[in-house]
C-alpha cells in the first residue's frame, strides 16, 4: 500500500507550509499501524507535499541557490521522518518521487538531490528495498 507523507498539510487549521514533524507522526501513526496490523506492507512517499510546498518556492522561478535551499531542507526532512519510523517495524519502503522543474542545465542537481535523499533513508533503514 502506497501513501503520501504530507508534512505539509495541517488539518487543524487546513492551511500549508506545517514542519511539525511530531504533530504529522502522530497523526500518521494509528493509520500506518492499523494497516501494518492487517497485513499490507506500507511504501510511505515523499514528495513536495512532504516538504517545499507553501514554504515560499515557486517552482518554475528558482535560482540555483533557492534549489540547494529546497534539496537541504528535504534531504532533513525525510531523514527526520525515516528516524522517527526506523524502530516501529512499519515501513517496508519509501518512494521518493524527484520531479523538480528545473532547467536543462540543472540536470545533475536532479541526480544529485535523488541521490541524498535516498542516502538519507538508507542510512537510518538500510534493509529496505531501494528499487535500484
Amino acid at each position: 500500500m502506497r501513501l503520501l507523507y504530507n508534512l505539509s498539510y495541517n488539518p487543524d487549521n487546513g492551511t500549508y507550509g506545517n514542519n511539525d514533524l511530531a504533530a504529522t507522526f502522530n497523526r500518521y501513526l494509528p493509520v500506518l499501524q492499523q494497516y501494518a496490523t492487517s497485513g499490507n506492507k506500507i511504501i510511505l512517499i515523499f514528495n513536495h507535499q512532504t516538504y517545499g510546498e507553501a514554504r515560499g518556492y515557486v517552482w518554475g522561478q528558482m535560482s540555483p541557490a533557492q534549489w540547494d535551499d529546497l534539496i537541504a531542507s528535504f534531504v532533513f526532512y525525510v531523514r527526520q521522518i525515516a528516524q522517527q519510523f526506523a524502530s516501529l517495524n512499519l515501513i517496508y519502503a519509501y518512494q521518493i518521487w524527484n520531479e523538480q522543474d528545473l532547467a536543462a542545465d540543472q540536470s545533475s542537481r536532479r541526480a544529485d538531490s535523488g541521490e541524498r535523499v535516498r542516502q538519507a533513508a538508507d542510512r537510518i533503514d538500510p534493509g529496505h528495498p531501494r528499487g535500484r
